[in-house]
């Protein structure tokens, strides 16, 4: 059979949020296929849904489309040859033309395989329709877009895309098979089968070229029977443009670029006032221009830089047969070389943390294989896949990561393996304990007073001192103190206080005459902890003798008082109980271990009330200090941990907060009995439980 002329593709690119559920035109599957399922997924069985008219109609005000091309990087786009065509000028041009392509479109879904199906759309029209004469009808030979799209697709979920040139690449190189031997999933976990790759063998592309972003060159393209693959920017309008249907053309008024990309076919052309190219789609039927799934692209987007990358493919030169019988070999098979990247990979994190890196892998002589992707330790080092496909002269991208789980040095193999080949990476990990957002630092004070001061002759210096702790037990804490006065001085003025540690920090007073001297000193760290501490004292006139012994008489005479006082009423502390786990089941409605050790009441405080009563002054904050990394509800139980009081239902606290306070009445009859202090995290995002913490206390008499 004659050589049949070259075929252009031009692959546009566009992303949006959301896609509707469509797929590929009606697939049939065959008696014996319909009957099995295998793990590669090229079987159907009584659960598919694979027919359009068995899905739910969606509300077309509601439709939202499938994206997903990747832009090449320039330095690749670059070197990708141009294509080769005839050029004779607009003038010998039809002013309007287009290709015989169906009057439906394929359906691609919820992922981002429009790439795959602007692919396989071109070979269906350039190598089934031209060269096969397979009927547009005859579905099962549509080329098998889940075979291009499972194999060449980003690293990442079904939504990730593919770059134009893995596609290209694909089928030059290996080929596509049709629907009936690969139906079409909305999924991308599904690996070909040996018998998909025999398959893809017979549909081989010849070569593949980029074409200029020039008007007139992809409308002779289009002319001479190639459909042109374009990347496009959809800007934030092109969604409405397809929806609004016949007559609709995308244009550069009140368009903006948004960096989002799309693949699909030029398949026709108008020239004039306005000029538009006729693009196929792969969002399924009832939209677009005619109803068919199609879409008018004004040739200014052109100039407005919304057409991103062009391309052109030729198909194999003679007619191939897409029969079962077995090909003869025509070349025996050259020896397998594959390439690794690195031999090693170093990783460093925090606990918790993952951190990633990727290993290139490229077959460089011999046939496609598999290869399988084993790990040592798989509690701290991790792959994204057990197995990948290897193609000649693509490189595939192996994510390695290291999510540590104790503060270690970690060694591991990854081995890449198959029938013939090992090939083994070491993996270093160097895990330490995380950074805290927040020191945690304990100040003895809150205020310090100078008292009154007689003032001498002249002026004199007066200092006092207080205690800094860092009660952080990981990091250093960096304290910056300050005072917004120069009648007081600290010194020092910056200090690193190592874990468990306390620094002493000297405050000066300056006296330089009678009144009050007023002030604060200022705390903060370098991660965010910042406190005040008042400053006050009082400078006099020196007075005379017989003034000061009346003074001191009448001090006297009140501290007298004030122990008479404390005498007549009790006193009372806060005593902390030692207390065992509360297991599941124990307490009506608990379905998790609640745990003890983990938060801490023995800063609370007691105050006797007037009338007799305990006034208890709950705190609760983690043991070793920390925020709350959830937000729940706090109970105060008393004397069994399962019962709640009427009175208190559970108080809710917020995520981010380092202690939570409340105060409750407490009557004498309940003095020494336990108070149970229980936080209860909120449910997480997969509707379990969050975990349960308490502690226990006990108001007793001195």
């Amino acid at each position: 059979m004659k050589k049949v002329i070259s075929l252009l593709v031009m692959v546009v690119l566009f992303s949006l949020s959301a896609c509707m559920k469509f797929e590929l035109p009606q697939e049939k599957t065959t008696t014996e296929q319909s009957s099995k399922d295998t793990n590669n997924g090229n079987k159907t069985d009584k659960n598919d849904k694979d027919k359009p008219e068995e899905q739910a109609k969606p509300d077309p005000e509601e439709e939202q489309y499938g994206t997903g091309v990747l832009l090449t990087p320039q330095e690749d786009y670059v070197k990708i040859p141009l294509a080769s065509l005839p050029v004779r000028g607009e003038k010998h041009l039809p002013s309007s033309f287009k290709l015989p392509f169906p009057d439906w479109a394929p359906q691609q879904g919820q992922i981002g395989s429009c790439m795959a199906h602007s692919l396989t759309s071109l070979i269906m029209y350039s190598v089934n329709f031209k060269l096969r004469k397979i009927d547009y009808q005859n579905r099962d030979f549509y080329p098998s877009p889940s075979f291009i799209y499972n194999i060449g697709k980003a690293p990442g979920d079904c939504d990730a895309g593919m770059y134009v040139k893995d596609g290209l690449e694909l089928v030059v190189k290996t080929g596509v098979p049709p629907l009936k031997i690969m139906p079409y999933r909305y999924e991308c976990s599904i690996k070909p089968s040996a018998d998909a790759y025999r398959w893809a063998s017979k549909t081989k592309m010849k070569r593949f070229a980029r074409l200029p972003l020039d008007a007139t060159k992809i409308k002779e393209a289009i002319h001479n029977d190639y459909p042109v693959l374009c990347v496009v920017d959809i800007g934030r309008n092109f969604r409405k443009v397809f929806n609004k249907g016949q007559g609709a053309i995308w244009s550069p008024q009140g368009e903006k670029l948004t960096q989002a990309y799309h693949a699909l076919l030029l398949i026709g052309y108008k020239s004039g006032s306005p000029g538009y190219f006729v693009a196929y789609n792969s969002w399924g039927n009832n939209k677009g221009a005619d109803g068919s799934g199609t879409l008018r692209i004004s040739e200014e987007m052109l100039e407005a830089a919304f057409i991103k990358e062009c391309y052109v493919i030729q198909p194999f030169d003679t007619y191939q047969p897409l029969t079962d019988e077995d090909e003869d070999q025509e070349d025996a098979s050259e020896p397998q070389k594959i390439e690794v990247s690195k031999p090693e990979l170093n990783f460093s994190a925090t606990i918790g943390q993952r951190v990633k890196q990727i290993l290139e892998v490229e077959l460089v002589s011999g046939d496609d294989t598999p290869l399988s992707l084993n790990l040592s330790d798989p509690s701290n080092f991790g792959v994204k896949d057990k197995e990948i496909n290897l193609f000649k002269g693509i490189k595939k991208i192996i994510e390695v990561w290291y999510t540590p789980k104790t503060p270690a040095s970690h060694v591991a193999t990854l081995t890449l393996a198959k029938s013939g080949f090992t090939y083994k990476v070491r993996l270093y990990g160097e895990a330490k304990e995380p950074e805290p957002e927040h020191d945690d630092i304990v100040i003895d004070t809150q205020s310090i007073d100078f008292g009154i001061i007689q003032l001498q002759q002249g002026s004199s210096v007066i200092k006092k001192s207080f205690r800094v702790t860092n009660n952080n037990n990981q990091a250093d804490a960096i304290l910056m103190f300050s005072t917004n006065t120069d009648a007081y001085t600290v010194s020092p003025e910056r200090v690193t206080i190592a874990p468990g540690n306390t620094q002493t920090i000297t405050v000066q007073l300056n006296v330089r005459g009678e009144g009050y001297y007023k002030g604060n000193i200022r705390l903060q760290s370098t991660r965010g902890y910042e406190e005040k501490v008042q400053l006050l004292a009082q400078v006099v006139e020196q007075r005379r003798n017989d003034d000061r012994d009346d003074r001191d008489q009448r001090d006297n005479r009140r501290d007298q008082d004030d122990r008479d006082r404390r005498q007549d009423q009790p006193q009372y502390r806060i005593e902390v109980v030692p207390v065992s786990t509360v297991k599941s089941g124990e307490c009506e409605g608990l379905n998790k271990v609640t745990f003890t050790g983990k938060i801490t009441g023995e800063d609370s405080t007691v105050e006797q009330a007037a009338n007799g009563d305990i006034i208890l002054g709950i705190r609760v904050k983690k043991v070793g200090g920390g925020s709350y990394m959830r937000s729940g509800r706090f109970f105060v139980k008393f004397n069994s941990f399962c019962n709640l009081p009427t009175d208190l239902k559970g108080i809710a606290y917020d995520a981010g907060i380092y202690e939570i306070t409340t105060s409750i009445r407490l009557s004498s009859s309940e003095i020494g009995k336990v108070i149970y202090l229980q936080t209860n995290a909120d449910k997480r995002p997969d509707d379990s439980e969050g975990e349960r913490n308490y502690c226990a206390i006990r108001v007793v008499r001195n």
